[in-house]
């Protein structure tokens, strides 16, 4: 046998006594294939993709000679944007950080999972119910949804309905995502007014998701029903909000605008409770949920830690040179973990407001997660598919 593989992703296989054409695989691979390999006497041909980023073993066992895939490994295709732990602290006393998993996504229209210690749970979640509203004349990448900007999850009531939430870009829905079956759910959450959705969040209880829009507005979601259950009405962000964090007893919302102020809601009616001044726009909104302390990243590259009990801020944090891409809180709290697009990772001490490490990375990371017991860290880089984990 010969193989011969196409610019289009598809195989052909070729009989060569019988100077025919076996059989053909039409989208083996999404985009060009880069090379093709025969295993030495075995009944299996590996190929790589060019642009897609996988790797591929095909077997010839059927009786008319033709291929089926036996297995896969395959990351994005496209740098990731957004990258998090699926966990939650209260979940994770005793459990090693490699059982959680990552859940990742970006301009390669994918939401992925990937796990610390075990390849084999890695996996693309389903999109076909999203798919199939689409016509089958247009292509895979153009019915998929678009670019992942924002991505929140709880694992308290993933068994039993949706637990991951996503915002994509330019798109006026949020939409939800079963763990277990790895697959889009059926609830599509929409803002009242239609307004581009920014930012996400999902409430510790498992039971409610958080949507925010350009226009400044924000709904709270059921997440088993997809019913609206509150709104804002008054004391809204004049503009887009940009970060969501929910405190650790469900109690309490919080949200960062482009306005630069920082608004607290409470969770049962969103109803405004208190208002605090960033004095420049907040880009990311991270809350530690072991104590009331919330870090906003602004666009004045500066990170400002407030205390939500006394509305007060305790800290005021700088150091990096370029826009602050993302931060999170170390698992005791005590850290302060933040990256730059000045291509640095920053460490700072927060009771003592000390920067205790400084790494210069290769290429920019613009999104950064902790492992619940603080073992692991996971970064996602401007111009890498790879998720790197420290």
């Amino acid at each position: 046998l010969m193989v011969s593989a196409s610019a289009r992703g598809a195989l052909h296989v070729w009989h060569l006594e019988k100077r025919a054409r076996l059989t053909s695989v039409s989208a083996a691979h999404a985009g060009g294939i880069a090379s093709a390999h025969f295993v030495r006497g075995q009944p299996q041909l590996l190929t790589l993709g060019s642009v897609d980023n996988a790797l591929k073993v095909w077997i010839f066992d059927r009786p008319d000679g033709s291929a089926r895939l036996l297995r896969s490994r395959s990351g994005h295709s496209a740098p990731p944007a957004v990258v998090r732990f699926h966990s939650d602290s209260v979940l994770a006393g005793g459990i090693p950080a490699g059982q959680a998993y990552l859940l990742s996504g970006g301009s390669d229209r994918t939401v992925r999972q990937a796990s610390v210690w075990s390849a084999q749970q890695d996996c693309e979640y389903s999109q076909t119910r999203e798919e199939n509203k689409h016509s089958m004349h247009t292509s895979l990448e153009e019915r998929r949804l678009p670019p992942l900007v924002g991505l929140a999850s709880s694992q308290v009531k993933e068994r039993e309905w949706a637990s991951v939430v996503t915002c994509h870009a330019g798109s006026p829905h949020a939409y939800t995502w079963h763990t277990t079956n790895r697959a889009l759910a059926p609830h599509t959450l929409k803002l009242k007014g239609g307004a581009t959705v920014t930012a996400v969040a999902v409430s510790t209880c498992g039971n409610f998701a958080l949507v925010a829009g350009e226009d400044g507005s924000l709904e709270k979601f059921n997440l088993q029903s997809g019913a609206r259950r509150a709104s804002t009405s008054t004391a809204r962000h004049t503009s887009a909000i940009r970060g969501l964090s929910v405190e650790a007893l469900s109690q309490y919302v919080y949200s960062g605008g482009a306005d630069g102020t920082i608004r607290s809601w409470r969770l049962t009616d969103l109803s405004h409770l208190a208002t605090l001044d960033a004095t420049s726009p907040v880009a990311v909104l991270r809350h530690q949920r072991d104590s009331e302390l919330l870090a906003a990243a602004c666009d004045d590259t500066a990170v400002r830690i407030f205390d939500m009990s006394t509305c007060r801020l305790v800290r005021l944090l700088r150091g990096h040179r370029n826009t602050i891409s993302d931060l999170d809180w170390s698992a005791d709290g005590r850290w302060i973990i933040s990256v730059s697009l000045d291509s640095t990772l920053r460490i700072v001490d927060v009771p003592s407001g000390v920067a205790i490490g400084w790494y210069r990375l290769d290429d920019p990371a613009v999104s950064i997660t902790v492992s619940p017991q603080g073992e692991y860290i996971a970064t996602a880089h401007a111009s890498n598919t790879a998720l790197c984990v420290w």
